[in-house]
Formats: structure tokens, C-alpha cells, sequence
């Protein structure tokens, strides 16, 4: 729909399609844990345009329930359900990714889901409210497994996380998730780390380490892949992280042939290497990329600075840039960094305790970046985020002019005093 949109603004006279294999469109998918919860009352608010309405507004054409079988790049030409064709001059493959069931004996019963689409979460919603459920069982500790364990733990569910990882959020070091497993704990839910099912059974699961655990329904949420299946048929170059290989310009190896959104793969800013990230803020620039290349203005997406955050219960949970295995695996040698520090005066009664952790080269630029707190997290990160998108330093932190007023900041904030670190021995770790 982005890059749909956007084309229109860039060119009046272009004929635009857009094919769906389902029948949902526009569906903003990251509202879909607000639709568990109860807190979306009507699943129409998540739904950012009809098909009508694209029609009449936009004047593009939607296909629903149609999908496509393959593509002639040659004869420029796309094979449809219902024995359908369809020329196009310039192709944009915005398919997204894909939720898989992982090989598990028993994974297909009907009180196991995924949460993908409306469709698929308000099957949840039936069954949870319909079987009065009260145990439920959470393959998977990212954002979307996370944010699904305190929906229906707010609905008074009694939920267990499990993740054959060793701590839950892949994006912070296990050092600093764990300091977040232990705040998610105290909410009431119960996470086992270095664990897997190995076999779903009617009303329970057995687990890596021989115990049984009782459900009354279990979510996959771990993770997506890359939906590539037409691009592979396509002989579209695919990257070693699973997604198309496209360059700056969002063109893939196949002419005339653009992708975007979570299929993707990417360049890293920190390290170089390439990355592929689900990501709505990231899909948007790059479909508005894509559809500028489409029509001929030259537009283009350099290497990408990662930057995440969650709010989960009371807390908020960001992290920028690498995180310590990150840069391991690039041989960057780096430093680190604990601070915590509270978002306001200490004389306000309302400031809370921020925490941090730091990661930057022995150059003093800044590789990462780890926060979490009730308050004064979210506008810190994207302070960070900022710095380190330019490749800046720590000695940086100290100059940037953060607004104050007592209940929001202190007058030598948190970021600020971040940059007093001195590192006399250049093997030397700083922990604070």
C-alpha cells in the first residue's frame, strides 16, 4: 500500500495494481496484539483503507484473493489464480514475511496459532473467550511473542513463554535481557530460556528437558522468513540472510524488478554486513524508494542503522545499533558501559530509574546502544539513534542539548553525563 500510494503522488498517470492472495488488505499488523488484548474494539481501526476507497481516492486497483503463480520477466508478465495474465512495465514485490510452524510433532491442532493476520488472531480471540482458556503456552520470546503474553495476561490468562535461545529479545545482549526478564517476571509471566517443545500433545506440551506442560492453547511466534518462494522461481538473487538482494535503489538482480518491505536483506551501518530486518518503519522508506525508482526518480536507501523498541507491562525497551555478538562476529573490538540514572530530578516523587548499556569502539564511536525504563526511554534512543546514523562519537553525547524541566530530564542528563566515560588502557572494558 506504501509504495502504492506514493507512486500515485509521483505519477497521475501510471496504472497501479496491486495483487493479494487474501482477502485482507491494508492491515496494520503491528495493532494486532491491541486486537488480543481487548484494547481495539473494532478490527476495522487497524484496517488503513478499503478497496473502494484506493479505488476512488488513489485510483488504483486492488485484486484480493488472487495470486500470483509466476513471473516471465522476459515477456514482462505475471501468471495469475483463475488462469489469469497480467503485463506490467515495472514490478515492486512488497510480499512481506511469512510466519512458518516450526517441525513439531502435533504443531497442527486446532488449539495452536499463529498471530499473522486478522483472520488468524481473532481465531485466537474465539477460541480463548469460547474455551474460557486459562493456561497458554508462547513458543517464541521476541516482540511479537512478548507483546502477545501481556494481552492475554491482562485478560487474566496464566501464560508461559518458551524460547530455545538463551535469553528472550535477540536484539540485547543477555546481560540486559535478563535484567528485563526479571521486570516481566514480576508481572506474572513465567519464561524458560535454553528450552524447546518437542511435541505438542492434546493438553500438553512435552519440553527439551522431559517436563510436561499443561495448555489450553499455544501461539507460534517465532518469527518470520522471508517470503521468496516467487523470487527463487524467478531465478531473483537471494541473500545469505534469506532475503532478495537488492541495492540502493531497491532494484533486485532481474530488470525491471524492484522488492521491499520485510523481504528484503540490507546492509548493516555498524558492521558492513548484510542484515534483514522486520521492521514497519524501514518497509515504508523502502516501498517510497522502490516506487520512486519505478517511475524514474532516482532515490536511494544507503546502509541501515538498527533501531527497536518494545513496550511491554510498564516498561519500555529499546536498543540501537549492535549488540555485543554483533560485533564479535564482525571483529569489531569495542567497550561497554551500565549507567542508570533517573529521567528527572530526584526531587520529583514521579522520576523513575533508566538504565543503559553502551557499546563503543576504542575510537570512542558509538556501536550500541541498550535502555530500558518506565519513563524517558523512547526519546533517548532516537537521540542516540541519531548520533550513531552519522557515525558519531560518545564525546558527542556530552554536546547534545537535551531539553529540560525537572519531571522530564535533570540538568546534566543521563546522556549527557554517558559521555564523562575515560578510557585509560585501550584493552580496558568500562563498567559502571
Amino acid at each position: 500500500m506504501s509504495a502504492a500510494t506514493h507512486l500515485r503522488r509521483r505519477d497521475e498517470n501510471a496504472e497501479i495494481i496491486i495483487i493479494e492472495r487474501s482477502n485482507e488488505f491494508a492491515v496494520a499488523a503491528c495493532g494486532l496484539p491491541y486486537l488480543l488484548a481487548g484494547k481495539i474494539k473494532d478490527k476495522d481501526d487497524i484496517i488503513g483503507a478499503s478497496v473502494a476507497q484506493m479505488q476512488q481516492i488513489f485510483k488504483v486497483d486492488v485484486r484480493l484473493n488472487t495470486e500470483v503463480l509466476t513471473i516471465n520477466p522476459h515477456d514482462k508478465q505475471l501468471n495469475l489464480s483463475g488462469n489469469q495474465t497480467l503485463d506490467y512495465d515495472q514490478l515492486i514485490i512488497a510480499a512481506g514475511g511469512l510466519q512458518l510452524r516450526p517441525d513439531i510433532p502435533g504443531i497442527l491442532a486446532d488449539n495452536i496459532f499463529t498471530m499473522h493476520s486478522l483472520y488468524s488472531t481473532q481465531k485466537i480471540i474465539d477460541y480463548f473467550w469460547g474455551l474460557n482458556a486459562k493456561r497458554v503456552l508462547i513458543l517464541g520470546g521476541g516482540k511479537i511473542g512478548l507483546r502477545a503474553a501481556q494481552a492475554l495476561l491482562e485478560n487474566q490468562a496464566k501464560v508461559t513463554l518458551v524460547d530455545n535461545a538463551s535469553h528472550i529479545l535477540s536484539d540485547l545482549d543477555y546481560d540486559f535481557a535478563l535484567m528485563v526478564q526479571q521486570k516481566l517476571e514480576q508481572k506474572g509471566l513465567t519464561i524458560l530460556t535454553n528450552t524447546s517443545v518437542k511435541e505438542f500433545l492434546p493438553d500438553k506440551a512435552v519440553l527439551s528437558n522431559g517436563t510436561k506442560i499443561k495448555y489450553d492453547i499455544a501461539i507460534i511466534a517465532t518469527g518470520n522468513k522471508s517470503e521468496v518462494r516467487l523470487p527463487i522461481m524467478t531465478d531473483i538473487e537471494i541473500g545469505e540472510t534469506g532475503g532478495i538482494i537488492v541495492n540502493n535503489y531497491m532494484q533486485t538482480s532481474i530488470d525491471d524488478i524492484l522488492a521491499c518491505g520485510d523481504n528484503i536483506q540490507v546492509d548493516d551501518l555498524i558492521t558492513n554486513m548484510p542484515i534483514r530486518i522486520s521492521n514497519a518503519s524501514l518497509a515504508v522508506r523502502s516501498a517510497k524508494i522502490a516506487a520512486d525508482n519505478a517511475v524514474g526518480i532516482q532515490s536511494r536507501l544507503g546502509a541501515v542503522l538498527k533501531n527497536q523498541v518494545l513496550k511491554v507491562f510498564d516498561y519500555v525497551i529499546g536498543a540501537a545499533g549492535c549488540n555485543e555478538d554483533d560485533l564479535k562476529k564482525a571483529g569489531i573490538p569495542y567497550h561497554k558501559l551500565y549507567f542508570a540514572m533517573e529521567n528527572g530530578e530526584s526531587y520529583v516523587e514521579t522520576s523513575q530509574k533508566m538504565r543503559f548499556k553502551l557499546l563503543f569502539g576504542l575510537d570512542g564511536k558509538i556501536l550500541g546502544f541498550q535502555a530500558m525504563g518506565k519513563e524517558g526511554i523512547f526519546g533517548r534512543l532516537n537521540v542516540v539513534a541519531a548520533i550513531m546514523n552519522h557515525q558519531g562519537s560518545v564525546q558527542e553525547l556530552a554536546e547534545m542539548p537535551i531539553a529540560y524541566f525537572p519531571e522530564l530530564s535533570r540538568a546534566k542528563d543521563a546522556l549527557n553525563d554517558l559521555s564523562l566515560i575515560h578510557i585509560s588502557e585501550p584493552t580496558r572494558q568500562a563498567e559502571i
